[in-house]
């Protein structure tokens, strides 16, 4: 089941641990959002805010479209050069 929210402002929410998998986040602000331990496998985070996220051990295997500038402890393999 894809899981769609209309660009929410999630700024501040206490998503740990969470099943986001095929969410579509696309344009979403999720600022200082609580992420880690979330699975979100193959989300749609094209244009999504993810300044001051908190992504430790969260499950990015095939996000689209995300800019995880300014985002925390986000995997290496995951950042831009």
């Amino acid at each position: 089941m894809q899981v769609a929210f209309a660009q929410p402002n999630l700024t501040d929410a206490d998503l740990r641990g969470l099943s986001l998998e095929d969410a579509n986040l696309s344009g979403a602000n999720l600022s200082r959002t609580m992420l880690y331990w979330a699975h979100l496998e193959r989300a749609d985070l094209t244009g999504a805010i993810l300044y001051g996220a908190d992504l430790t051990d969260a499950n990015l295997d095939g996000v689209i479209g995300a800019d995880f500038t300014g985002a925390l402890n986000v995997p290496a393999n995951y950042l831009k050069d």
